[in-house]
């Protein structure tokens, strides 16, 4: 199927480049208006066509492996009572880091990010607390660790987020980020493990992944 599709893709990219060649040609022919217009089509096409191609290469880059293995267990912590102006000077300034689990005594209740801080106006960043503005745990939308890592990648885009908790028996294990995926991805090609290769230890599959962050 995949093989099908790049074929497909390709071809649809030979048409695109095809058209823009014709629609160039004929606007150096003295067609400007109906020479742009062609190429505007095949540019649109080519595009379309590129990015299939980049989905399914990317697929089966990703096909056996699971978000356990790439998912951050690095990731900051902070407590419920924490006003914004603390968690910007003391946090996000200091680390750089843009997103936070929040503390309540033994549980996270929620998740504070960058863009959760910028929707507050600035003046009252000191008297309004983490608890107050963070996305609560029950709207959280949560990944399996053990969920395919390609899957969890397509949730992602689904709800329109960069990252997602990782959460086992009710317990954040992990974050996935984009930028996990694509850290992980490098790892295997610098360690020459070919693509779908899935872990033959199943009990290093179940670890937590080493200091990504």
């Amino acid at each position: 199927m995949s093989r099908s599709t790049v074929i497909a893709a390709n071809v649809g990219r030979f048409c695109a480049l095809l058209l823009i060649f014709t629609g160039t040609f004929q606007m150096f022919s003295g067609n400007l208006g109906g020479g742009l217009w062609i190429a505007l089509i095949g540019w649109f096409l080519d595009n379309a066509a590129s990015v299939q191609v980049q989905q399914v290469t990317l697929r089966s880059l990703l096909t056996g492996h699971r978000v356990a293995q790439a998912m951050s267990t690095h990731y900051a912590i902070v407590p419920e009572n924490l006003t914004l102006q603390q968690l910007v000077d003391q946090q996000i300034l200091g680390s750089g880091q843009r997103w936070f689990l929040v503390n309540r005594g033994d549980k996270a209740p929620g998740l504070i990010t960058l863009h959760r801080v910028k929707d507050v106006p600035r003046q009252k960043w000191a008297t309004t607390s983490a608890t107050e503005v963070m996305l609560p745990f029950e709207q959280l939308k949560c990944l399996d660790p053990d969920a395919e890592l390609w899957s969890a990648l397509q949730n992602m885009d689904r709800n329109g987020v960069n990252q997602m908790p990782v959460v086992r028996a009710q317990q954040v294990v992990g974050m996935l980020r984009r930028e996990d995926a694509i850290t992980f991805l490098s790892t295997l090609q610098e360690l020459g493990i070919p693509p779908g290769t899935p872990s033959d230890n199943q009990e290093t599959m179940d670890a937590p992944s080493s200091g990504r962050s």
